[in-house]
């Protein structure tokens, strides 16, 4: 019975330092070319990005953890209305600036078996 609880805290402090590995990146992608990767783990505090197009911006807002569009000129702001995205599957987009933003696994890495 003690081996059996011992192997049990032992896979669930594996289990539990695999899951502080893979923290998400966000993945801020125009007209399908990658502007930036961002490990949303690696950011210590709020920063503001602005991305112009013409006349036309976006400012997408990046936090320790989370990323989200937090103004754009577009007409209907359904990308600023999204919010925050911070879980692998999330995305927010900007249709008129074909600007993205996807939360994926750790960089590189697409959506995981808990996305879907």
């Amino acid at each position: 019975m003690l081996f059996l609880l011992v192997l049990s805290s032992a896979g669930n402090l594996l289990y539990r330092s695999h899951l502080n590995k893979n923290k998400p990146v966000a993945l801020v992608e125009q007209n399908g070319e990658k502007l930036r990767e961002i490990s949303l783990k690696d950011i210590l505090a709020s920063e503001d990005w602005v991305i112009h197009k013409g006349e036309e911006q976006s400012v997408i807002r990046i936090e320790p953890g989370r990323i989200r569009f937090l103004e754009a000129t577009c007409p209907h702001q359904q990308c600023v209305k999204t919010g925050w995205l911070s879980r692998p599957g999330e995305t927010a987009v900007c249709l008129p600036y074909k600007l993205s933003i996807t939360i994926i696994g750790p960089a590189g890495e697409g959506p995981d078996a808990l996305s879907h």
